[in-house]
């Protein structure tokens, strides 16, 4: 009998310039799309209803980050979230608790753009490079292996 011993996989956690480099992708990419569809949703809309470009914004980051744990800000920078207790991609609810912090904190009235720029910042606070949105979902991002040659 063959005494299996259990594969631990290192996680590395990424680094901070990976991360505002995917975020930038990502930012860029919201607002070429923002633009198409605001445009294509605005005879429908009426006044101040211009935020239904969230809804596929939120269904982006929370389903990209529960299925692959990347965004294609994050894929093409090679980093990814896991879920800090298994480094698997983040649960259904983890990545719609970080996906709903994230687009949701900036529209708060008043407060909302200092706390979104407090949540980004706060990856130069925390030793494991986590955004508060990391924290709340107990997630963190990794840098993601290269894949083996064979």
């Amino acid at each position: 009998m063959v005494n299996a011993t259990p594969h631990t996989v290192r996680l590395w956690i990424a680094p901070r310039s990976a991360r505002f480099a995917a975020f930038f992708i990502d930012l860029l990419l919201w607002a070429l799309l923002a633009i198409w569809i605001e445009a294509a949703a605005d005879p429908f809309l009426q006044e101040g209803e211009e935020l239904v470009v969230l809804v596929p914004e939120f269904l982006y980051y929370w389903l990209l980050h529960a299925r692959y744990g990347q965004t294609l800000g994050k894929a093409l920078l090679g980093i990814k979230v896991v879920a800090r207790a298994t480094g698997n991609p983040p649960s259904f609810r983890e990545s719609a608790v970080r996906a709903g912090f994230y687009l949701m904190v900036p529209l708060l009235p008043l407060v909302g753009w200092i706390v979104a720029l407090a949540n980004g910042l706060h990856i130069f606070r925390d030793r494991r490079h986590r955004c508060y949105h990391d924290r709340l979902a107990d997630t963190v991002v990794v840098s993601v292996p290269p894949k083996a040659a064979g």
